[in-house]
């Protein structure tokens, strides 16, 4: 039996509920036409239920429990997503927007999260810089040679800043909310941002890639770091 991570409950439920949505349209649709031929404005079509389902999902706010530093969770690379698990990546998403949206509320930054740090081991990341952004397995190519010191944080250790190099810009490639594949040039600290995103997707935190011993320090000490470049600047 393999040890490795499990996708997530809240991933595998919405999966379920999405397939029984799917597999009840199915058998009742000869049944719904004949119900509608007779009058019977109710609804059966498959993807029609579907996408009302994710309509009124995303009416609800979840609010998840972030995986903080040492929780084992967070050092397992996460599984691609599949074609027929779009709806439930999707729904993630929301909860992953929600999420971030009470971290920002309660520490007064955070512009990403990946879904390893709500427990659901799949390459999905939300970004809300300006507006939001659901990035789904996402693949990287042609880093930049040249690169840049900055002052890391993470939601799952929110306390803590740690120097760290990144690539002054790359090209990723990731499929959209609707499965169309994309392709962009990221640079400066949207670089930054996604590098770091997709660390936590291969379980990689920054801690691991802080540049020496003195590259730690607590968030409330930052001010006492001269010429420093952070990541995130708290409203």
């Amino acid at each position: 039996m393999s040890g490795g991570p499990i996708p997530g409950r809240l991933f595998i439920a919405t999966i379920e509920l999405i397939a029984y949505l799917q597999e009840t349209g199915d058998r009742r649709q000869e049944t719904g036409d004949r119900r509608q031929e007779t009058g019977d404005g109710s609804d059966r079509n498959p993807e029609r239920q579907r996408r009302a389902y994710l309509a009124q999902r995303r009416n609800l706010m979840v609010i998840e429990d972030i995986l903080l530093l040492g929780n084992p969770q967070l050092l397992a690379r996460s599984e691609p997503v599949e074609r027929d698990e779009l709806a439930a990546a999707v729904a993630a998403g929301g909860d992953l927007a929600d999420t971030m949206a009470g971290f920002r509320k309660q520490h007064g930054w955070g512009r990403a999260i990946s879904a390893p740090q709500i427990g659901v081991s799949k390459r999905i990341i939300f970004l809300n810089v300006d507006e939001p952004w659901l990035v789904i397995n996402p693949e990287v190519s042609d880093a930049s040679e040249e690169m840049m010191e900055i002052w890391d944080d993470c939601m799952s250790f929110p306390d803590l800043l740690v120097k760290v190099r990144r690539h002054v810009s790359f090209t990723m490639t990731w499929r959209d909310e609707n499965w169309q594949t994309q392709r962009r040039r990221i640079d400066g600290l949207f670089s930054e941002l996604l590098q770091h995103e997709i660390d936590h997707l291969d379980g990689i935190l920054a801690v691991s890639r802080a540049i020496d011993g003195e590259s730690f320090a607590l968030q409330s000490e930052r001010d006492k770091i001269p010429g420093a470049v952070f990541a995130n600047n708290p409203a």
